[in-house]
């Protein structure tokens, strides 16, 4: 994944045409974007007059922010408890802004001979502090008067320094004294933490594999590790010697900065409760261009929702998902897929799928094509279309105020993409956790029976549930309905999905649970309760249970003089006795299978009659 990151950054430099010389584009290259998200509209300026050798406190001004000028406003994130690499930064309170980034900036010493700045350089710097702090309440008040106004627009700003000289306007980068120390700080990073150096001489990079003059110990593209505690450095307990646990030459670490800024404009994405990145490895390196195109292309057609209609989404219903974008291209490429998440300075791989071609995204989309087109489904739904995505999974795995079984839930979307067998008795067992918490609160159950038979028949699709290969063709719409009695209903119901159906003991569960739904529904409508409710012991149900519940149905119903369904009850009672006394289907099965009798039911009744 690193190399792949690399290639990327290779790609973006040359895109942009930066070299890496010192002569070059450096200074452009490690500048970050000081806007995070599309809310930072504004830059507001505390203005600086330089005149005859002094430097004065103009005024507190404000501009629109322009991301053409990223160079000239030479920001750089730096820690989170003190000033970013040069005095510009994210309001977030315009207090500890103010205090703890820009005016904490100049408290640092400059003098240091790793900056290599002249004495007048040293100079300015300071005049530049003094008087910003001389100034401090005036400026503190115009920002907050500034910032104010802008929050009222629910956007944010930018805090900076700007400078004028002669009737000329310039920022931070228009100075050679500030891309210096933003040179020195970022190359910094690289090889001294924890007031420590770890540099290695003449030894080989382990991402280019070349064997450099220096690599460095503590490049931290993303954080998949720490060496905050000298315990945590492989072959040792000195931090300095860090870099032989990861060395980076400076050439590798900047192009994986780059990769990274790369990924996070035109590759970051989210479904649920996660972020992504898709990145895309091209087979043949001749090819690499291209297929980085179809990123920013994909991206160029979402900003101007182009791609909204055009496209069917997977992992989640947004519709702000590559996955369908990239299923209708050529296998000239893979795509890793690493979901993860960020805590602070933290980064934690949560997953990091591999090697999945285009053509596998189709099989992925394919198999949601035959679900979301499956008639069971609309029957189910009440007659409305149902669109399946991994929301579906997310149901019975996500995050909730009981448990978190979103580790869960991951497990499945990796072995959903790469083919690999997904145990039916779990999923069975997390779909029957919700649906018996839901039946012991008094709510519907429908969603949780229809999302759980859409996972099953979505994993039917793709062959990946164990004993079972796949799903026939339903031949369930419109012949369903033409069916005259409620028992040839449920016998062209069992015909069209033998894989569902594929044992007597399925059968009988499932007519049974319909008819419970059904008294359940006259006993409503007679008695606004439904007092048979407490015989299904909260959907925890087995054999016993099921055979027993048959003959109390039918009682009820005759007392109520409302049995209309005996040829269901015949029907169940044959599959019973067809099934014998020792069932091979799990007590989840039974469960399972019984309440999606009972979501189904409303399919049973007859608009005459009752």
């Amino acid at each position: 994944m690193i190399d792949a990151i690399r290639k990327i950054g290779e790609y973006s430099l040359k895109k942009k045409g930066f070299s890496l010389d010192i002569s070059g584009n450096l200074v452009e290259i490690l500048c970050d974007d000081p806007k995070s998200s599309e809310t930072y509209k504004n830059l507001i300026k505390i203005e600086l007059k330089l005149k005859d050798g002094e430097v004065l406190f103009r005024r507190v001004g404000e501009e629109a922010y322009d991301s053409s000028k990223i160079a000239s406003y030479l920001y750089r994130r730096g820690s989170a408890n003190g000033p970013d690499v040069t005095p510009i930064s994210r309001v977030t309170d315009p207090n500890k802004t103010f205090n703890g980034k820009i005016l904490a900036w100049f408290k640092e010493s400059f003098e240091d001979e790793k900056y290599g700045l002249t004495e007048d350089e040293v100079q300015f710097i300071r005049k530049v502090g003094e008087t910003i702090s001389k100034n401090a309440f005036q400026i503190l008040s115009e920002v907050n008067s500034r910032y104010d106004a802008i929050k009222k627009n629910k956007e944010g700003a930018i805090l900076s320094l700007t400078f004028s000289s002669q009737g000329e306007n310039k920022y931070l980068g228009d100075f050679p004294v500030f891309r210096k120390i933003l040179l020195t700080k970022a190359f910094e990073t690289f090889w001294s933490k924890y007031n420590t150096e770890s540099k290695g001489r003449k030894e080989r990079c382990s991402v280019c594999g070349e064997v450099k003059d220096e690599v460095f110990g503590f490049v931290s593209t993303y954080s998949f590790y720490t060496v905050d505690k000298p315990g945590m450095v492989a072959g040792g307990f000195r931090q300095r010697d860090a870099w032989r646990n990861y060395p980076v030459c400076q050439e590798c670490a900047i192009l994986l900065e780059e990769g990274k800024k790369y990924l996070e404009e035109n590759s970051r994405f989210r479904f649920y409760d996660f972020d992504y990145y898709l990145i895309p490895k091209p087979i043949l390196s001749s090819l690499s261009d291209e297929v980085y195109t179809i990123l920013e292309d994909y991206n160029d057609e979402a900003k101007v929702q182009k791609i909204n209609s055009e496209h069917a989404a997977l992992l989640d219903s947004s519709k702000k998902e590559i996955l369908g974008y990239l299923s209708e291209k050529p296998n000239s490429f893979v795509n890793d897929i690493m979901v993860f998440e960020e805590s602070q300075s933290a980064f934690r791989i949560l997953l990091h799928i591999e090697g999945v071609y285009p053509s596998r995204l189709k099989e992925l989309f394919d198999a949601k094509n035959m679900v979301d087109k499956e008639p069971l489904f609309r029957a189910f739904n009440r007659g409305k279309p149902f669109q399946f995505d991994f929301g579906s999974l997310w149901y019975f795995f996500g995050r909730g105020t009981e448990a978190d079984l979103s580790k869960y839930f991951l497990e499945h979307v990796a072995k959903i993409f790469l083919g690999r067998p997904v145990s039916y008795k779990f999923l069975l067992w997390a779909v029957n956790q919700k649906i018996q918490k839901l039946f012991a609160n008094n709510l519907p159950t429908n969603e949780a029976c229809l999302r759980g038979l859409s996972c099953i028949y979505y994993l039917l699709n793709l062959g990946l549930l164990g004993e079972y290969s796949n799903i026939s063709d339903g031949d369930l719409e419109g012949s369903f309905l033409e069916e005259k009695t409620r028992a040839e209903k449920a016998e062209k119901l069992f015909e069209s999905y033998p894989q569902f159906f594929d044992c007597d003991e399925k059968k009988a569960v499932f007519i049974v649970g319909a008819l419970s739904q059904l008294l359940m529904d006259i006993q409503y409508s007679d008695r606004k309760s439904t007092p048979f409710r407490v015989k299904l012991q909260g959907l925890k149900l087995d054999q016993r249970l099921v055979m027993n519940l048959l003959p109390e149905i039918q009682n009820k119903l005759e007392e109520y003089d409302k049995n209309y369904y005996r040829d269901l009850e015949t029907l169940a009672s044959t599959y019973f006795i067809k099934a014998g006394s020792i069932w091979k289907i799990s007590r989840d099965e039974i469960s399972f299978y019984f309440t999606v009798g009972m979501n189904f039911a409303s399919n049973f009744k007859s608009k005459t009659v009752e």
